[in-house]
Formats: C-alpha cells, structure tokens, sequence
C-alpha cells in the first residue's frame, strides 16, 4: 500500500469482487474440482477478478486454481460470534455486543490458532492478498493477536477487519469515546479500511472526502444480491473510479444456498423452513448473483457490464470520432474485438470490426467510422459496441462478449398515416360504448375505467384497464415491505367519483373519469383524473394526471409530528390489465432483453425484442417482481394470429415501463416457492410510468427519496390501439 492506494506488482488495481461460500445444490458442502474450476469460470467470464473467501478459508484446491487462472483472494479465517450478541442497553446495536468472546482472554488461544491454521497452510498462495481476522464478532482483544501473529509471521503483510474500521468510524463520528469502546485493548491494527452496505452519501462523506485515510478504501460487502437485483450496482462503481484509494468491494454473494428436492432437469430449489426446522433465516441464505446450478441471474450480467475491462465515453456522429479507454492494468487489449452495429428500430444498416485492439494498461486510442452511414437516418436508431473475445479461452469461446457500450444516433421521426375510422358512440345504463367499425371499447360508468377493447370478433380484455400501486415485494423491499403492508397496499381499489363525457364528434370523443385510490379502512392514497381520449386512428390515449398525497394530508396536519420525516413511497405507479386466453406473444423497443428499472439496467441494450410471455419470466427461487423495462418507446401483446394491443407513450410522455407474464402480482406476493407458481391462462400487463428503485436493502442502505415514487403530482400518457 502506498499512499492509501493498493498496489499489486506495483500497479494501481481495483478489486471486482465477490463473497464465495462453498455450497452445492445436490451435496452441500461438498464441492467437487470440476465445480470449483466452474465457478471460477464463470467469474471469469463476467470480469470478477477478486474473492473473499466467506466466512472461512476454502478447499486448498481452490487457492491453487486462483493462482493458475489469476484471481485476488482475500483469506478469512473461520470466525464468527454473530450468534452470541448481546443487547447493549446504551448501544443497542453497536458491533460491540459481538464481541463477548472475542474480547475474553479465555478465548484467546482458540482465536490464534485459527489465524495460524489458516497462514501456515495457505501463506504460500500468490493470490492471497489480505488476511482477514473473522467476519462479524465484533472487536477485542483476540483479533488483535491475530492481528500481531499475522504481522509477525508475514511482515508487510495486509491485515483486514472490518469490525474494527467500522468501529473507528463511529469514534470518528462521535458516537462513542475511545474509552468507552475499549481502545486500548486493540488500538488500529487493521491495514484496510473496510465496511460492510455503507449508503452512497456515507461512502462520500466518510471516505471519498476524507482526504487524512492513508489506508485503502474496500467494500468487503456491498450490493446485497438477494432476488431482483442488485440495484445500485453503477453507482457504487462510480465512486470506486473516482479514487485510487477506493480499492473496490466484493458483493454480497455469489451463489444462492439453496437444496434442490427435484431433479437436475427438473430442480425444485427450496430454504430455510421448508424441513420444518424452528430455527433458520428463511430465504436471507438465497443471496447470489448466480442461480445455485450457478445459471446467471441478472444481477450477474449486470455486474459483468458494470466490470467491462474497457470504456467508450462519447461518439462523435459528426465526425465518427471515438476513443477507447482501456480500465486494464497488466495486459492489453488485444484479444478483444470491438464489433459495431448501426441499427434503425431494431434492424441492422450497417456494422463493421476492429480487430484486435491491442490497447496498453490504462491508455487510450482513437478510432473513427465513416460519418457518413449516420446521414439521413430515420426511427429509433442505435450504434452498438461490443467487446468480444477473438480466441478461445478458457472460460468462454472466441466471439463471447465481455461487455458493449451503446449510444443513440441523431435520427428524424418516421411519418405513418393512419387510416381513419369515423367514431361512434352509444350511452347505456352502465357503460359507454366507442367503435369505429373494426375497434369497439367499453368504458364501465361506475368505475370510470375502460372494462372491454375488441378487435373485429376477438375479445381483447380479460380484465378492466385499472389503477395500480402494486408489485410483488422483492427481496430489497424488506424493510419497506411492513409499512406498505400495513397500508393494506395489495388491497387497493378505485372509486369512481365522476365519468363523464367531455367532447363528441366523429373524429374525437373524450370521457373523463375522477378516480380516488384507496384500501379498505384506509384513508387515500392518490387521486387521479384521466381522460379516455378516442381518436379516428383506431387508439385512445390514456391521459393521467396523478395526486399521490402526503401523510399529512391523508392524516391531516394536526395528526402529524412536526418533526415527522415522511419518506412513505408506493411501490409503482401506473396501469394494470389482463389480456385474454393466447394472447402469448410479446414484441417491444426499448431495454433487453434483460430487465431495466430506475437505479438497475446497464446490461439491457435498447433495441427490438421479441419472445413469448411465457419465457418472459425470471424465475427467482423466491417469486418476487421481475423483468420490468423501464425506457421503453413501444410494446404489444398479441396472440398467434397476430391480433392483440400495442402500447405507446403519448403526448408529453416519451417512455414507459412494462412488464408482463401469466401471474398477477399478488399471485407472486403469496407464493413461497417458484415451483409453486401454476401460471395464468392470461397474461397480466403493467403498463408504469415508474417503479420505486429496485436498490440492494435487503442487507444494504435504503433506497435514495430520489428514486422512489413520492407523494406529488405525476403525469402520465399512453395510446392503446388493437392491432
């Protein structure tokens, strides 16, 4: 380490790391060779180059493949006291409560023998890096002799306790005084400072603007990956390039723990409390970027492309200038290919290879492309980088992509005429009804809200085009989950308090409709006034101007503390229906084909997508809300007969988000298990104009106010047309 910065062979590295705990779905444990060279691969593949080995050393075999295939280990030996805390009256949730035993000298001898164990066989490993005393016990007397053994036996060596630099912090912070925390019994004997799920705005204000720390800056945990997510994962990196003392972190984790009851065709992967055990964590064990037969969930790919080993920060259309700025430090770029694509809504128009980049450590060079393929274009059009291996490697075969970066080329709007229909309209008891003599609809009068769209004889809506704040609670929404619960948000309903006509002629009708959003024995929590606005074009848009109130005007000022901090959120904000029986093919434009939500999406590429509703599913272990994609310009839904209903923005709304698949929300929130999930003949649709960020608190810092849906005023408007 010199001047707080970490240096390997004498270069400036950032860790990209992962927490790695040996498990297996069919044999626990025990993880045979050719899973371990597996899992190394994998990581490979998705740019990983660093492993905490948690929370205990791993298989020797391990160490020996990190040294052939050139991973950073950080060597934990095998502590933790999480279990034995006690409840500090004073700090009731101060790290020291952990400590019982790692401060008692009766237990000394069973602490050093575990960093002698764990030196001794393992000191002789070049991938080691750091020495980690435990994981959570707290802090004591204990890890300071570990400490010291450490140094001792291995002078210059790098020791790692996170316990005890997160306690610093607090005496820095003034929550505690040195005596209080017992200084003197350890003092600062750890040579990295680390944390486990700091919030952004703590990185930054105890870290990247504390410019006295002449020790190394790492996240021995962070973005906990437990079910959707990580989401925050480019913010975090962000921040870790934008200081070389800012060494990099490991996510929490790599693979899901996780026991298959089924067959490895047919797994069924189950948790803790399926066996009937009173004690166990429930799902917290199911945490990983990887499924546990290590099949990739998204929040991999995302880290993957978060960890591209090379940057394009800006292209240049006019000139068809770019550079490339390679994020390597010891090889350079040659076995990569950058591969580009020109696209127009989704289809290819022009692409071309530079082979071989060959780039040095940390330089940069410049390229250029034919401006002139960027003249006259038309639609929604994309330039695509892709970063593919030119040989085989061991991990992945030649023209595998290690990453891409993409940006959206100047381009006119296409023109379309639209054949007019004459519209026309019938009042009756409890409905409008609107056709133009291929389109009908049906606007129910007592909910305000559009009950039926059909297309010639086909039926198109299996439900009614209804409000909705709902999403099936992901893993991160934890510790928001009781407070939308005891809203009774699942249960939220409309009431009607106005539906009217507006405007009628054989062009143009308008209904308006006066919505209040509620759950039983609830006060509202958003009105809503929308405009059914039906075209001669065959569409009506959806105009939504959206009132989400407040706790103080739900309650009333007098009923709130003055010094309440109202950070209530909904989960989403937009529409939701179902679609008939077949309605099964689904088309869009915008990000994919992976997921894409506020705060989570760098490994969805925007572009043209196609794939039933039935595949457009991620099946999280535990059901949780899934594959949303937020930017999108257009989607539709159709059957096999090419016949079903095209969304688009409309008005001053240039994107939306969508999901779709065969089970409601609340059929995703009362399940345990995926293979529970008996889908839907149906598919539900969300239409949204947001999500609150999907985040990483399951284990992490809560979602910023910024990315949440807040009380305020929204607007929103999409144009539905049967197509």
């Amino acid at each position: 380490v010199r001047d707080g910065v970490v240096l390997i062979n004498g270069q400036k590295v950032k860790c990209k790391g992962v927490n790695r705990c040996e498990t297996h779905p069919e044999l626990g444990y025990t993880v045979p060779l050719d899973q371990l060279i597996r899992d190394l691969m994998i990581l490979k593949a998705h740019n990983v180059n660093m492993i905490r080995t948690s929370h205990y050393p791993n298989d020797p075999r391990f160490y020996e493949l990190c040294d052939l295939y050139g991973f950073y280990v950080c060597d934990e030996a095998d502590i933790e006291t999480h279990g034995m805390q006690f409840r500090d009256l004073k700090y009731p949730t101060h790290q020291l409560s952990w400590g019982t035993i790692t401060d008692d000298p009766a237990w000394r001898e069973a602490y050093v023998d575990r960093a002698v164990r764990v030196m001794e066989r393992d000191k002789n490993f070049a991938c080691v890096i750091f020495w980690s005393v435990g994981n959570e016990c707290g802090v004591g007397s204990n890890f300071r002799a570990m400490a010291d053994y450490f140094h001792e036996r291995m002078p210059g060596c790098l020791v790692h306790s996170e316990n005890l630099t997160r306690l610093e912090n607090m005496i820095e912070k003034g929550v505690m005084t040195k005596e209080e925390a017992h200084w003197e019994n350890y003092g600062r004997f750890a040579d990295i400072n680390s944390r486990m799920y700091p919030s952004l705005d703590d990185v930054k204000k105890f870290y990247i603007s504390e410019t006295a720390e002449q020790r190394p800056f790492y996240l021995c945990e962070y973005c906990h990956a437990m079910g959707n997510g990580p989401g925050d994962l480019q913010a975090y990196w962000d921040l870790i390039y934008s200081d070389d003392r800012f060494f990099g972190g490991c996510v929490w984790e790599m693979i899901d723990h996780s026991v298959n009851i089924g067959t490895k065709d047919d797994p069924k992967f189950v948790y803790g409390g399926y066996f009937g055990y009173p004690l166990n964590d429930g799902n917290f064990c199911v945490d990983g970027l990887l499924f546990p037969d290590r099949t990739p969930y998204t929040g991999m790919l995302e880290y993957r492309q978060v960890l591209r080993p090379a940057r394009i920060d800006a292209f240049d259309f006019a000139t068809g200038v770019f550079t490339v700025r390679s994020l390597r430090h010891f090889t350079d770029l040659g076995d990569l290919d950058l591969k580009w694509t020109l696209e127009s809504d989704g289809k290819p128009i022009a692409d071309g290879r530079i082979c071989k980049l060959g780039i040095a450590p940390q330089e940069s060079a410049e390229f250029c492309i034919d401006p002139a393929i960027f003249r006259g274009l038309t639609g929604d059009c994309y330039l695509t980088f892709s970063y593919l291996q030119n040989a085989d490697r061991p991990w992945a075969d030649a023209g595998y992509e290690v990453g891409f970066e993409q940006f959206e080329a100047p381009a006119a709007e296409k023109k379309t005429a639209a054949e007019k229909r004459e519209l026309s309209l019938r009042t009756e008891a409890f409905d409008y009804l609107i056709t133009d003599g291929c389109t009908s609809w049906r606007v129910d009068r007592l909910r305000g809200l559009i009950a039926a769209i059909r297309a010639g004889e086909k039926d198109l809506l299996a439900s009614p085009i209804s409000l909705n704040v709902w999403r099936a609670p992901t893993d991160n929404d934890a510790k928001i989950l009781p407070k939308w619960r005891t809203e009774l948000l699942p249960l939220a309903d409309t009431r009607c308090d106005k539906c009217e006509i507006v405007e009628q002629s054989a062009q143009r009708i308008v209904i308006a409709a006066s919505l209040t959003l509620a759950a039983p024995s609830r006060r509202p929590l958003l009105r809503a006034e929308l405009r059914y606005v039906f075209t001669d074009e065959g569409a009506v848009e959806i105009e939504q101007n959206y009132h989400v109130l407040s706790i103080s005007e739900r309650l009333g000022a007098a009923y709130v503390a003055h010094d309440y901090v109202d950070e209530s959120c909904l989960p989403r904000l937009g529409l939701q229906f179902s679609m008939t029986d077949g309605s099964e093919q689904l088309s869009w434009f915008g990000p994919g084909p992976t997921c894409s939500y506020s705060d989570m999406g760098v490994a969805a590429r925007m572009g043209r997508f196609e794939m039933t509703v039935t595949d457009h599913f991620e099946h999280y272990i535990y059901p949780q809300e899934n594959l949303a994609h937020s930017r999108t310009r257009r989607f539709a839904v159709c059957g096999d007969d090419g016949v079903g209903l095209r969304v688009t923005p409309a008005g001053d709304t240039k994107q939306l988000s969508f999901n779709c698949s065969h089970f409601t929300p609340h059929m995703l929130d009362e399940a345990k298990y995926d293979f529970e999930l008996v889908p839907l003949e149906e598919t539900v649709v969300n239409v949204d104009l947001l999500q609150t960020a999907i985040g990483s608190a399951s284990c992490g810092a809560p979602v910023p106010i910024s990315q949440r849906v807040v009380p305020g005023d929204y607007k929103f408007s999409v144009r539905i047309e049967a197509v």
